[in-house]
């Protein structure tokens, strides 16, 4: 079991800087989104600002997708790289790390929607750590390559794990009507992502069995 306070505590010890990028990948289902809010609540409790940036909110949205070459292939595969905005992404990381002296805005994804939400997370000038997650975020090749960080951090995670937790989820969240509907989506598409994430990973400095 990870040691969520000793983590986010060793993270105040060892870095000085006004501001900190933390960047949390991992497969689909490895527990990204509640580790990086866990993360950012423990620092919070330590008395260092802190803001939470998935990426999920640079998902293009449906209309976006219907206006690509092969809509229907655009919506199947929605999740993998060519499906998010990653110039957005990129531009959104190069304005953080200048540091700005006023609030910078991110966009979050409504899930019943099923779109983004422009400008829904608030990221203040004082902010000093920013925690970003989401799959694709130490990708090696292009566009994503262009993304720089001060900490990358790796979620590792048994694959069946992973497929269990996103059953739970995605019946949950009405992605799929029933668990033989979530698993024929997660193998043709999750776990398709998540061998994409495995096989075309840059190094990281932590990594982390979830």
């Amino acid at each position: 079991m990870i040691e969520i306070k000793k983590v986010a505590i060793d993270l105040l010890m060892r870095t000085q800087s006004a501001r900190v990028l933390v960047a949390i990948a991992g497969i689909p289902g490895s527990g990204k989104s509640t580790f990086a809010e866990n993360i950012a609540k423990e620092l919070s409790l330590a008395g260092a600002s802190s803001v939470v940036v998935p990426m999920d909110g640079f998902h293009y949205s449906k209309a976006q997708l219907d206006g690509m070459k092969d809509p229907a292939e655009a919506h199947r595969r929605r999740g993998a790289p060519f499906t998010f905005d990653a110039a957005a992404l990129i531009s959104l990381v190069s304005a953080l790390k200048a540091h700005s002296t006023h609030s910078i805005f991110a966009p979050s994804f409504d899930h019943n929607l099923g779109d983004p939400t422009p400008q829904a997370i608030e990221i203040p000038s004082s902010t000093r750590f920013i925690i970003l997650e989401g799959l694709y975020l130490h990708l090696s090749f292009s566009p994503w390559n262009e993304l720089t960080f001060d900490e990358r951090w790796f979620l590792l995670c048994d694959e069946d794990v992973a497929i269990n937790r996103l059953v739970f989820r995605h019946v949950k969240t009405s992605v799929a009507k029933n668990e033989a509907e979530a698993i024929e989506r997660i193998l043709g598409s999750d776990m398709v992502n998540g061998r994409i994430v495995l096989e075309n990973r840059v190094a990281c400095d932590l990594e982390f069995e979830n």
